[in-house]
């Protein structure tokens, strides 16, 4: 089966409103970060942002997801592998990829919510 490759546009625009929330989180909280300030600077049209997105919520989410779930994939994957010195090169790999998202998530935005995001159980 043939996978289907996302649009580049898409892409770039989903990247542009990821940038430019963690931007925002930066100023302010995430209750305060509106849509159209959002796409004032991403200069992205409010229709394009809610063809993707439900709110800044939403879209804070998915940083979170897209973080969490290429983690996940890559201990599954290494976990069968038995690797734990490839695991921990990846590990230190998105930490390094994601680095911004991970420090404002970690010292600029709303700690309570942070320990939900890596603590869900409790």
């Amino acid at each position: 089966m043939v996978e289907k490759k996302t649009d580049r546009r898409i892409l770039k625009t989903k990247r542009a409103l990821r940038e430019s929330l963690l931007y925002l989180l930066k100023e302010q909280p995430i209750q305060k970060i509106s849509v159209s300030r959002l796409c004032e600077k991403s200069d992205i049209n409010r229709s394009t942002f809610y063809t993707y997105y439900s709110s800044p919520m939403n879209l804070l989410e998915s940083i979170e997801d897209e973080i969490l779930n290429t983690l996940e994939e890559d201990m599954i994957q290494f976990e069968k592998e038995n690797s734990i010195s490839q695991l921990m090169n990846s590990i230190i790999f998105y930490i390094l990829l994601f680095a911004i998202a991970i420090l404002i998530l970690l010292f600029w935005y709303d700690i309570e919510h942070f320990e939900i995001w890596i603590f869900p159980q409790r």
